[in-house]
């Protein structure tokens, strides 16, 4: 019960940050820079618009950033697991929004080739289940 309170309040806080994605993008040059490297990869396969490239860019940075912070919450490794794992499918969703439906189909045959998801280190998070 303790997990699902925490992990509905950190998904709120989550959205309250989101909604400011220019500010956070404009905070993390070096993210921003892989987007477009991880972005120009997969234009190679779904030739984008140039508007589609910016906003999937735009996109991948939000999502990084979000990573980025949860990888260093003091949460329990679980905990960063699960929230992991969410954000990653939603960030597969919220690309459809971007992408046409060919496009997108491709895109999630991509993403774990050139988004796979990194594992969480022990001295990341406590093991405990306090």
């Amino acid at each position: 019960m303790k997990i699902t309170i925490l992990f509905i309040l950190l998904l709120v806080t989550m959205m309250g940050y989101a909604q400011d994605s220019i500010k956070q993008i404009a905070n993390h040059p070096e993210l921003e820079r892989i987007a477009e490297n991880i972005a120009r990869e997969y234009n190679k396969q779904l030739s984008m618009r140039e508007k589609q490239l910016l906003l999937f860019e735009d996109k991948l940075v939000e999502y990084m950033i979000e990573e980025q912070k949860v990888r260093t919450s003091n949460l329990k490794i679980r905990e960063k697991i699960s929230i992991l794992k969410y954000n990653y499918n939603v960030e597969t969703s919220d690309m459809a929004d971007i992408l046409t439906r060919t496009q997108h189909v491709l895109y999630k045959k991509m993403k774990p080739e050139l988004q796979p998801v990194e594992p969480v280190m022990v001295k990341q998070a406590s093991l405990s289940d306090n």
